[in-house]
């Protein structure tokens, strides 16, 4: 992180080497361009910490993408920043499984993180998450996946489960029995039907 300096006055007097006669004119003289220079710094600061990807918002946010090759899409700045900076990864990627691993868990906030290698020259990646993704961030996690792919290198599946439990027998570690958990809502309005 960049650091203001807010003491060029006393810095640059500091840095004043003592001379006989006009000290007190070259004092001065030196005085009135440390303080112009640090309202000009006062003044230009806020371009670079408010501007950064970190803290960037709606139009610097769009500028960023635009940088990088990220389309906004109707994404919030939350969910668009995540993109951009996966998309850094991906335009910066060397292909390697330790890259790859670090552009899926950008962009999913994933954990257990898992790739494997297929023969011949194919992978599988697979993530855990709190919550199921929609149908875009899948589709966008699995596109920036396999532009960071090296060349002739193809994607076999990227699976995506949640950590919690989504149904197993009662009995089985986690497991509730039938009705319970993620899916019992479906296949119980899936039966009514």
């Amino acid at each position: 992180m960049t650091e203001q300096e807010t003491a060029h006055v006393a810095k640059a007097l500091a840095r004043l080497l003592t001379t006989p006669g006009d000290e007190e004119n070259l004092r001065a003289l030196v005085t009135v361009f440390a303080t112009r220079t640090q309202a000009l710094e006062d003044a230009l600061f806020p371009l670079i910490t408010d501007t950064g990807l970190d803290v960037a918002v709606g139009d610097a946010l769009d500028q960023w993408g635009a940088l990088v090759g990220e389309p906004r899409d109707a994404l919030i700045d939350a969910e668009y920043r995540l993109m951009i900076q996966a998309r850094i990864l991906v335009n910066t990627s060397d292909g390697t499984p330790e890259r790859m691993l670090r552009i899926l868990s950008v962009l999913a906030g994933a954990s257990g993180l898992h790739l494997a290698e297929v023969f011949p020259k194919g992978i599988t990646l697979s993530y855990t998450r709190d919550t199921v993704s929609s149908t875009t961030l899948r589709q966008r996690i699995a596109r920036a996946v396999r532009r960071a792919l090296p060349a002739a290198t193809r994607l076999d599946w990227l699976a995506e489960a949640p950590t919690v439990t989504p149904f197993a027998f009662a009995g089985f570690p986690g497991g509730a029995g039938w009705n319970q958990g993620t899916f019992s809502d479906i296949i119980d309005s899936d039966a009514g039907a």
